[in-house]
């Protein structure tokens, strides 16, 4: 899919996440990969599916990402 790169921006935002501009380095892509997956599969929600459905689906995503920061960020003593 071809997704411009200002939507896909718009996408990722609205998923928590940043991208960098618009012709990033080789190395910055591979590590931003994950995010513009994400972002990807946000802008699909947004264009394909119905409200209610796209509520949910991003409503648990959202819960996810909060639950996977959660875990990234636990102190162990």
């Amino acid at each position: 899919m071809n997704i411009p790169h200002d939507q896909l921006v718009h996408a990722a935002r609205i998923g928590g996440r940043e991208l960098s501009g618009p012709n990033p380095s080789v190395i910055q892509r591979l590590f931003q990969l994950r995010t513009e997956t994400q972002a990807a599969w946000i802008f699909w929600l947004l264009a394909s599916c119905p409200p209610r459905t796209r509520r949910t689906l991003l409503a648990s995503y959202l819960s996810w990402r909060a639950l996977e920061q959660a875990a990234s960020s636990r102190i162990i003593i």
